[in-house]
């Protein structure tokens, strides 16, 4: 696939989903629904743009190239993209065509081998009911990311920072606000999606939200789980009936505690 091509898929895959967030004649107040489908397709355009990110960089430092370790450092690429852009003044509505402009070249280093891994679809092979339950854990958890938190911790800091950073046009460590500075790598990946749905001062809290969400379960849970499939590569487990089993109750811990 030439390069202009994938410029073109990240091009369109971007019209797609902000086609359904403020559509002529206000459809989408009409159809709240056609909202949730922009999320949807915004986190998948998001997501896909910083694996290949990754590539591109994984190319460059002639490192292997792996789903999971794409994901990672181009999670640690957009991030430190965006602590730079922030301080610089950078951010906000009258910047977010930077954006636009970041996600879409991105899809440089896209390739769909990537997003093939054989290995863990033959594990509903391995063990038929054990994969079947996990798929309606991973089903919940997608659900659970269209539930507005309602706890301090994310509303806060974690989505109030970067709000106020895209409001105000840049970062800002104010002496009233210290807990902005704990603020760090997911608030940076926060920073850099708000600028998808380009809202106004005090507008789409709630799709930012869940936006927000739902791309912290793709690079989270997701991540996490290519990484346990690789540790467990390197142990008499792997490739055997209790690989799905393991899998499973490895991240039902880790998302109860961390994700």
């Amino acid at each position: 696939m030439g390069i202009l091509l994938k410029l073109c898929l990240g091009v369109l895959l971007y019209l797609f989903s902000n086609a359904f967030f403020g559509t002529p004649l206000g459809v989408d107040t009409i159809f709240p629904i056609l909202k949730y489908i922009a999320i949807i397709f915004s986190s998948l355009f998001i997501f896909v743009s910083i694996v290949s990110w990754g590539n591109i960089l994984s190319q460059i430092l002639k490192h292997d190239k792996a789903f999971e370790d794409s994901l990672l450092i181009g999670s640690l690429f957009t991030s430190l993209s965006y602590l730079i852009l922030g301080n610089m003044g950078l951010i906000g509505s009258q910047y977010y065509i930077l954006t636009i402009i970041y996600f879409v070249f991105g899809y440089i280093g896209f390739d769909y081998k990537l997003f093939y891994n054989s290995q863990i679809l033959s594990f509903y092979d391995k063990n038929k009911m054990v994969s079947f339950i996990f798929f309606i854990f991973i089903l919940a958890n997608v659900f659970l990311c269209f539930e507005p938190q309602t706890s301090t911790d994310p509303l806060y800091y974690h989505l109030l920072a970067p709000r106020l950073w895209y409001d105000k046009g840049g970062i800002d460590l104010l002496e009233s606000g210290f807990i902005f500075f704990r603020s760090s790598y997911w608030e940076m990946i926060y920073l850099s999606i708000i600028g998808i749905f380009n809202p106004a001062p005090g507008q789409s809290l709630l799709y930012n939200h869940l936006l927000a969400q739902l791309l912290h379960f793709e690079i989270g849970f997701i991540g996490v789980l290519f990484y346990l499939l690789k540790i467990l590569k390197r142990t008499e487990l792997y490739d055997t009936e209790k690989t799905p089993l393991i899998l499973m109750l490895s991240l039902i811990f880790i998302d109860s505690f961390f994700i």
